[in-house]
């Protein structure tokens, strides 16, 4: 994959990135948060997801078109899954 531009930013209700990414042989590609794929009713191909920005996954269960010109299909096991980042609890916190 090669990114060659790219409008992404952090949603404020997931903490997860999403916006769209030009990628070479796919073009324009969408990037999706946690909450886009929680309302999605079906997932467009190709799309990709991203935690921090900077690194993205093609996302599970879409197909992308590669270097060579052939399209391959991402299986749901293969790529990071998304977390809510703004609920998770820090190690530091203690319970009382």
């Amino acid at each position: 994959m090669k990114i060659l531009e790219k409008n992404v930013y952090s949603c404020d209700c997931c903490g997860n990135y999403r916006g769209i990414v030009k990628e070479k042989m796919n073009d324009i590609v969408h990037v999706y948060c946690l909450c886009d794929l929680n309302h999605l009713k079906s997932i467009p191909s190709p799309c990709m997801i991203s935690k921090d920005g900077v690194t993205f996954y093609w996302k599970p269960i879409s197909e992308y078109k590669n270097e060579g010109g052939a399209w391959v299909h991402v299986a749901h096991f293969a790529g990071p899954i998304l977390e809510n980042k703004n609920t998770k609890i820090s190690k530091d916190t203690k319970k009382t």
